[in-house]
């Protein structure tokens, strides 16, 4: 039974290692099949951050990280936040910027509605508790072929893409 929660400071390395696959993922649709940004997971640097960031967004409380387990298993994940633009409308929205499900939990769409709906949840508790509306759900996401179509599929219009190149 797939359980969704909030995460635990005890679930950084099964984070950690949902957010490889998420990037192994996102390389795989690009036509170069390599990361940007890139990732060394021997480093001890890159856990470090990783975890200054994971800690960071726990105690933040505009920000959350929802966790799908099955039996102890971190089977998905979604890391969202408050956004706030200092010119237009919607001023607040509700910004994501990881959501990674294991590919065998795709096929049903218990993990990815359910952690759907804890987002929606924490935004509706974020909204009483700040007096404020969060319309808008925003995310970043690899601006591939591949992902734009993945997204679109699942409701998603999109907006901006962001481009780099090596110097």
């Amino acid at each position: 039974m797939i359980k969704i929660r909030h995460a635990l400071k005890s679930d950084i390395f099964q984070v950690y290692d949902l957010w490889e696959y998420l990037l192994e993922d996102e390389a795989e649709t690009l036509q170069t099949k390599k990361n940007y940004p890139g990732v060394d997971s021997d480093q001890k640097e890159t856990m470090n951050r990783f975890a200054k960031d994971f800690n960071k967004v726990l105690k933040n409380p505009s920000a959350c990280l929802i966790v799908a387990e099955e039996h102890g298993i971190l089977v998905g994940y979604v890391k969202a936040n408050v956004g706030e633009r200092p010119l237009g409308n919607p001023r607040f929205f509700l910004m994501i910027q990881e959501a990674y499900t294991m590919p065998e939990y795709r096929k049903t769409p218990q993990v990815i509605s359910s952690l759907d709906a804890a987002l929606d949840s924490w935004a509706e508790e974020l909204e009483k508790k700040y007096d404020t509306k969060l319309p808008t759900r925003e995310l970043i996401a690899i601006s591939s072929p591949t992902q734009i179509k993945r997204w679109r599929r699942k409701g998603w219009t999109p907006y901006a893409v962001m481009f780099w190149r090596e110097r």
